[in-house]
């Protein structure tokens, strides 16, 4: 991650921490995948890039439900869908 925010590449950047959030909830740290989570949608909200946003409100969705909170992960799929449908 550091690498790429170093060089501006932001899309590598969003993709480390997708990829950090994924092994993060693998490993059942549902708190490090959320977080990580949340800042690659940060970053691909302002890169733009509707497909990668949309994907990551549903990675969102699933590490919430597994947390237990149904209402949060109703509303991450929501907003997932909803990105891809404003495009």
């Amino acid at each position: 991650m550091r690498s790429a925010r170093r060089v501006g590449d932001r899309e590598g950047e969003a993709a480390a921490h997708a990829y950090v959030a994924r092994l993060a909830e693998t490993a059942g740290d549902l708190g490090a995948a959320e977080s990580a989570l949340r800042t690659a949608l940060e970053l691909w909200r302002e890169l733009g890039d509707p497909d990668a946003e949309s994907t990551g409100w549903r990675a969102l969705a699933r590490v919430v439900s597994r947390a237990g909170r149904a209402a949060e992960a109703a509303e991450a799929d929501r907003v997932a869908a909803r990105v891809v449908d404003e495009r």
